[in-house]
């Protein structure tokens, strides 16, 4: 009984210590991934710009997403939104989640080759380093790709795109 009453003093030190590691870490961190909320929308604007065709296609609206939801800036947080579609939450929700994707709205030019200009964003946001798109199921991030008609200038589209990273709220 002596030699165990002993043991459980040095148990209930390596348990608070252990308490203590494990709240270092997580401290740790939040600090480590403090630089990289600093630039990765700085990155992820940068490569979205750099993957764009030059010509014929423009983005309308870029929005973050959590999980399949469109994410909402809260007044506190901005003067504006960052979008309104259905099954949109603000951040303020989110308490502990991520960005885990973006929506991207645009317009494509009437153009010769139609909507393959669509087709080549995507094909360029795959090699990407950045967005999670399988090669395989690329077409999966286009939601939507309006045909030409020929009756109007720009024609929509719309893209998901998963990130490889989430990045915290």
């Amino acid at each position: 009984d002596s030699e165990t009453s002993q043991l459980q003093e040095f148990k209930t030190r390596i348990d608070a210590a252990e308490g203590q590691k494990k709240k270092l870490l997580e401290e740790a961190a939040d600090l480590t991934a403090a630089p990289m909320l600093r630039t990765a929308w700085v990155a992820l604007l940068d490569e979205v710009s750099q993957l764009m065709p030059a010509r014929n296609i423009w983005i309308t609206s870029l929005r973050p997403m959590s999980g399949d939801a469109v994410l909402q800036l809260s007044e506190k947080q901005s003067a504006g939104s960052i979008g309104d579609a259905a099954g949109a939450q603000t951040a303020d929700d989110q308490n502990g989640q991520a960005v885990t994707g973006i929506a991207i709205d645009g317009l494509y030019l009437e153009n010769e080759g139609g909507p393959a200009v669509v087709d080549a964003f995507v094909d360029s946001l795959v090699q990407s380093d950045l967005f999670a798109i399988d090669p395989e199921k690329k077409n999966d991030a286009v939601k939507l790709r309006s045909a030409q008609t020929g009756e109007t200038w720009a024609y929509e589209y719309k893209l998901v795109l998963p990130l490889k990273r989430p990045i915290p709220l």
